[in-house]
Parts: structure tokens; C-alpha cells; sequence
């Protein structure tokens, strides 16, 4: 978010453009990975579940050695790609001198995601003990380091290849030292030939292509859609669309890390059939994500351009059109909720479904996005981002999950309206009232005092929510009734 206004004014509208465009490619390059990553995690976790934790250093050892082999292969087969297309038209660059140059942060982008995957590997390791914040500590040191020399180099002048090395190539370093200091306290995880077992790999690369498969399609609807705009309408032209859904990405990054922080939790209670605490939690998750992204979108749709015209400056905010405002406001909400029912399927292992529900929202919103945008501009790739979303996963992931766990985890819109509608009438009433009190005032004060009231008690609200689930665990735990199957008083 802090990058953002320090790129455009240091590279300009078209090559902050093509950058925002690059960065997209990392939703691709993460499928290198053959999502051998995420199925240790959950393989781990089920281990763990089935009080298996000897096979621990058999599914890291598995997963290392070919793993290693095959990205190295894939990145060398991709840097020959990389060389052979031509990146003028591809990013609807204006100057093709500027080519070369983008052909570096393409290959640093590349070679920094290969070796991630490999040290993605140990990361997961973590992940599926349940000591991810681990990592995520980690991962703060790394951000910020990127960023300190991200402005460093602005402030020397740097070509646009040494802040890709420094954004892609510095959280690369951090994570390997703490992979190192992981290793250097759980020396029972380090790979061995001799712990590798085919079978093993089988498993992981059976749950892992079929993940991949749903990564590549997952990657066409959040990666494509820059590229779409750079193509069609060049490379300037993506900024506002960038820019705003940035502001989106970031939004439902925070709230989605509520869901995924549960991953390995829910395979491990899956595998050791814990029904109650798998039922009791997904309520409570679904619950909180759903009033978290409701109020953002809100605060979106009231604050956004102005939190855009401090943020980056007037003249991108301007033109953000309300229609895209209000289009990438009503995404928000709409993603988090699919991403709460589609995230269990994920830990779960149950890809199949997923795949073709993926692989039709994908490419419906790809032919959409390809056709609307030459009407409706950026807007119209907007529109064929949202109407997929909305009339496909929206209810697929849903009746999906509770297919998959015979009905344990199942939507109730009546429950769903229950938890969720009366907090949004309450934000959307005092967005409302704010606007119009504030309607004369200068963006920065609507930005401050609108923004921050509408965030407050939308956070407010949200806490009530979690507090009246704790209240009714409480009440259970005191009459010890906790561990036995009743549900849990919704009132």
C-alpha cells in the first residue's frame, strides 16, 4: 500500500502500469509449485490428526528432493519463454526500449519464485504443525526490509530492475534464514534420500496437481485481468483499475488470513472426526469475515476515492469512476465469502469439484473481461469479474462443502441474514449520514473522520459478533457440555 503512490510518481503512469502488470504473473508462477506445497501442509496436518507425526520426515524428504529438480527445470523452460514473446505487445508498452528492462523484472520475478518454492517447502512444514504465525513474523521482517530498500533505491534513482531484485529477492533471504533457524531446532525434518518413499510422493502430487490445476485457473481470475487492460487499452490505462484494487486485494488479504490461519486446524480435526469443533468454528469464521468485508465494503464505497486522492493523488482518483468503486465495493464481501467456503474444500483435499467450478468462473470471467472491456473500458473488466463470481461460486462452493462433509458444514441463509444484515443496515446508515454531513468538506477530513467512524464501528459491531460466539462456548464448556455433539445456542 505504502509502495504504491512512491512507484507511480518515480516510474510514471506506463511503467508503473507494466509493473503492476508483472506483478501479476505471480498468481502463475506460483503453479510452478505443482501445489506440492499446500498438500504437505494438509498431509502434515492429517499426520498429526492420526497421530502419525513418524511420517513427518518421509513427506518432507518426498516432497524436497523432486520438487527441487522440477522447478529448476520449469524456470529454465520459462526463461527460454520469457526471451522468445515479445514483451512490447504483450504489455502494450509504447517504447519498446523500455522491453529489455522489463524482461529483467520478468526473470527476477521468475527465478525469485523458484526459489521460494523450494523454501516454501520447510515453510510448510510449520504451517501444518500449526505454527504458522511463526512464519508470519518472519515474513514482517522480510516486507519491511523490501521496502526500506525499495526506497532507498528510489531515492538513489535506481533502474526499475534493482527495486524488482530488492521487492522479489530480500523476502527470499529472510525466508531462508528462517528456514535455517527452523531446521537448526527441528533437525528431525531435514530432507534425507533415504526417507523418500514413492508413495508418499504419489499422495503429495495427486492432492498437488489437482490444486494446480484450480492455482492455474485461480490465477486467470485475479492475474489476467491487468493484462487484459494493458492489451486493450495500453499500459496507462491500468493504473485506476490497479490502484482500486489494490485497495481491494489488501482488504480481503487481512480478513482471508482469518480463514487460512485455520487450514491445518480443520484437516487435523477432519482427520480425528471432530465434527463439533469443526461445525462451531466455521460458524464463528464465517460469521466475522462475513461483517468484516461487508464493512469494508462498505467503507469502500463511501471513503475509497478519497482515501485514492490522498493516497495516490487527485489526478489517478479522478479517474476512478464511481461505477467501479461501487462494482469493486460489492466484490469485496462477495470474495471473502467464497473464499470461507472454498478454503476448507482446500485444506480438505477435495479438489475435483473445485477444479470445474474454478475452471467455468475463470473463463467465463476471462471472455467477459475480454469482450466488455472494449464497450465499458476498465469498467467493463469490472463487470466480468463480479457477475461470474456472483452467479457461479457464490452458491457452488457452498452446497460443495456440505456435499463433501455430509452436511456438517452447510450455508443457512436465515443464520447467515441473522449474523450479517443488521450490522451492514448499521454501517450503511452511518456511511451514509457521515457522507452527507461531510459532503462539503475536504477529502482529507471525509477520509479521516467518515473513514475512521465508519471503520470503528463496523470493527465495533464485528467484535460483538465473535464476543456472543465466545459467550455460548462458555456456556457449554460450564455445564460440560463442550465435547459432547450439541449445537451450539445461536441466540
Amino acid at each position: 500500500m505504502i509502495s504504491v503512490p512512491l512507484l507511480i510518481s518515480y516510474l510514471g503512469d506506463e511503467m508503473f502500469g507494466v509493473w503492476a502488470t508483472v506483478r501479476g504473473f505471480n498468481g502463475y508462477l506460483q503453479t510452478m509449485g505443482l501445489g506440492i506445497g499446500y498438500a504437505l501442509v494438509f498431509l502434515i496436518a492429517h499426520s498429526v490428526g492420526t497421530d502419525q507425526r513418524h511420517k513427518i520426515n518421509e513427506l518432507v524428504s518426498s516432497a524436497f528432493f523432486p520438487m527441487t529438480g522440477l522447478v529448476l527445470l520449469l524456470g529454465t523452460l520459462l526463461t527460454t519463454a520469457v526471451f522468445v514473446f515479445s514483451v512490447t505487445d504483450l504489455f502494450g508498452l509504447s517504447t519498446p526500449e523500455h522491453s529489455t528492462m522489463i524482461r529483467r523484472v520478468l526473470l527476477l520475478l521468475l527465478w525469485s519464485m523458484v526459489i521460494g518454492t523450494v523454501v516454501g517447502i520447510f515453510l510448510s512444514v510449520r504451517s501444518g504443525l500449526q505454527k504458522e504465525y511463526k512464519n508470519n513474523i518472519w515474513n514482517i521482517g522480510g516486507a519491511f526490509l523490501a521496502f526500506s530498500g525499495l526506497v532507498v533505491g528510489i531515492k538513489l534513482g535506481v533502474r526499475i530492475e534493482i527495486l524488482a531484485l530488492s521487492v522479489f529477492f530480500v523476502p527470499i533471504m529472510v525466508m531462508t534464514a528462517n528456514v535455517i533457524s527452523m531446521l537448526k531446532s527441528r533437525p528431525e525434518i531435514i530432507p534425507q534420500f533415504s526417507a523418500i518413499r514413492l508413495s508418499s510422493f504419489r499422495r503429495l502430487a495427486s492432492q498437488g496437481v489437482a490444486l494446480t490445476g484450480a492455482q492455474v485457473f485461480a490465477a486467470v481470475l485475479w492475474s489476467t485481468d491487468n493484462l487484459v487492460i494493458a492489451s486493450s487499452l495500453g499500459a496507462a490505462a491500468v493504473v485506476p483499475y490497479a490502484v482500486t484494487f489494490t485497495t481491494v486485494y489488501t482488504a480481503f488479504g487481512a480478513i482471508h488470513s482469518i480463514t487460512t490461519s485455520y487450514g491445518a486446524a480443520i484437516r487435523e480435526s477432519f482427520a480425528s472426526n471432530d465434527w463439533h469443533w469443526l461445525e462451531s468454528t466455521h460458524r464463528k469464521i464465517l460469521a466475522i469475515v462475513l461483517n468484516l468485508s461487508g464493512g469494508a465494503g462498505v467503507w469502500l464505497f463511501f471513503w475509497g476515492k478519497d482515501a485514492i486522492s490522498l493516497w495516490v493523488g487527485s489526478d489517478i482518483a479522478s479517474s476512478v469512476t464511481p461505477t467501479l468503486m461501487t462494482l469493486l465495493a460489492i466484490y469485496l464481501p462477495l470474495l471473502v465469502w467464497n473464499s470461507a467456503w472454498a478454503f476448507p474444500l482446500t485444506a480438505l483435499s477435495k479438489f475435483r469439484w473445485q477444479l470445474l467450478i474454478v475452471v467455468f468462473e475463470a473463463v467465463t470471467t476471462l471472455g467477459l473481461s475480454l469482450w466488455l472491456v472494449r464497450h465499458w473500458g476498465i469498467t467493463g473488466v469490472a463487470v466480468g469479474t463480479l457477475l461470474p463470481a456472483a452467479v457461479v461460486s457464490s452458491w457452488a462452493f457452498p452446497w460443495l462443502l456440505s456435499r463433501v462433509t455430509s452436511g456438517h458444514l452447510q450455508p443457512n441463509l436465515k443464520w447467515v441474514t441473522k449474523q450479517a444484515l443488521l450490522p451492514l443496515v448499521i454501517v450503511i446508515a452511518v456511511g451514509t449520514a457521515l457522507s452527507l454531513a461531510l459532503s462539503e468538506q475536504s477529502a482529507l477530513t471525509r477520509a479521516i473522520i467518515g473513514g475512521s467512524l465508519t471503520l470503528a464501528i463496523s470493527l465495533f459491531l464485528t467484535a460483538i459478533v465473535g464476543f456472543n460466539f465466545n459467550r455460548s462456548k462458555l456456556k457449554l464448556i460450564l455445564h460440560g457440555h463442550y465435547n459432547s455433539p450439541v449445537e451450539i445456542d445461536e441466540n
